[in-house]
């Protein structure tokens, strides 16, 4: 499912690469990543942790749009490119409210 959307996401945010948004380096989103994600250490998330959407709404994703231009630069290394879908998982997903 991650190789699924880090492929959909190359493909469809490829032809919106913002040349106004700063490169990211492998720290920046390890810091990103550990900010957002907190203790959530899931291996499948079917939504987020508490912590994670709280994160969402405090803008922690305000890096998303440089997080699409890694994934899309065919020059960016593998891990960090990983690093970069990983964070964007975070970032797309969202809490699921409790009944319907």
């Amino acid at each position: 499912a991650s190789v699924a959307l880090v492929l959909v996401t190359t493909v469809f945010f490829s032809s919106f690469k913002s040349s106004s948004v700063s490169a990211l380096t492998r720290s920046d989103l390890k810091l990103l990543l550990d900010d957002v994600r907190g203790d959530d250490s899931r291996l499948v998330r079917w939504d987020a942790t508490e912590h994670t959407s709280r994160r969402q709404e405090q803008g922690a994703c305000a890096e998303l749009p440089a997080a699409l231009d890694l994934i899309a630069d065919g020059q960016e290394t593998d891990d960090v490119r990983a690093l970069a879908a990983e964070y964007a998982t975070f970032c797309i997903t969202y809490r699921q409210s409790g009944e319907s």
